[in-house]
């Protein structure tokens, strides 16, 4: 006897069939598992009395080793194929973590870079220019020229952090515009309000060393004239209420 089953229904033919086809060796689940009344598994599990002999069927167990080799196969490449999948997400992901990386950091650069571009601009939009300077005698009346514009944004590199702490009095501006040896130095600059009767500070030798810078130059070849003096200082002034400092086109 083997591989005795009895069923709770009547299986057709074609089921009855199916189940030849598959073989005595077979192993796979019982289709009709939930119909199984009476198991052969369970029936192996019972005491026994007389005389019992167990059979094995070599090419049963020939079929068993194989089938259970084909799946250890199956199972052996369906884990390449996983780890394999799992690298290539890693490397995915891996590579879309440095490109979003990078992304963020361009990101970060064009945010500072724009940031600073804002700040340079709102200090454009906020400076002033002292025009009354323009009234002392080193240049009214005179044809403004490249060595005026030197004078105004480099003269105080060497000497602008010096001031520091000083109160810029008439007595100190007169003084120091007579015991300097760079006779061409424009002391009037310091009767401004900027800094007259102040006491000089580091935003102040800052201011004086770049407050021309840009704007100089653009005055080359005008004769500062009482009128165009008074003129740039209402120009000016009303620009910077709007978009800030002097037209490019400005002659």
């Amino acid at each position: 006897m083997a591989y005795l089953n009895v069923y709770a229904k009547e299986l057709s033919s074609s089921e009855i069939g199916s189940m030849m086809e598959l073989g005595m060796c077979n192993i796979e689940v019982d289709v009709h598992e939930s119909s199984r009344v009476i198991r052969w598994e369970d029936l192996l599990n019972q005491r026994r009395s007389g005389t019992i002999t167990d059979v094995y069927l070599e090419n049963c167990l020939d079929e068993k080793l194989a089938s259970a080799e084909r799946k250890l196969t199956e199972t052996a490449r369906e884990l390449t194929e996983t780890r394999a999948e799992k690298g290539r997400i890693e490397e995915k992901l891996s590579t879309d973590l440095n490109s979003t990386l990078a992304e963020l950091e361009e990101t970060q650069r064009r945010l500072n870079s724009t940031l600073t571009e804002l700040e340079e601009e709102t200090a454009l939009k906020n400076r002033t220019w002292d025009w009354q300077i323009f009234l002392s005698d080193q240049f009214l009346n005179q044809t403004f020229a490249a060595e005026h514009s030197q004078l105004l944004h480099s003269t105080w590199d060497d000497i602008a952090e010096r001031l520091v702490g000083i109160r810029i009095t008439d007595e100190f501006i007169k003084l120091s515009a007579h015991i300097d040896r760079d006779e061409d130095r424009p002391w009037s600059i310091l009767y401004s309000e900027n800094y007259f009767n102040e006491t000089f500070t580091r935003d102040m030798a800052d201011r004086l060393t770049s407050i021309w810078e840009g704007i100089s130059d653009k005055l080359v070849g005008v004769t500062m004239t009482k009128e165009v003096i008074e003129l740039l200082d209402y120009v000016t002034d009303k620009t910077n209420c709007g978009s800030g400092g002097i037209p490019d086109d400005y002659s």
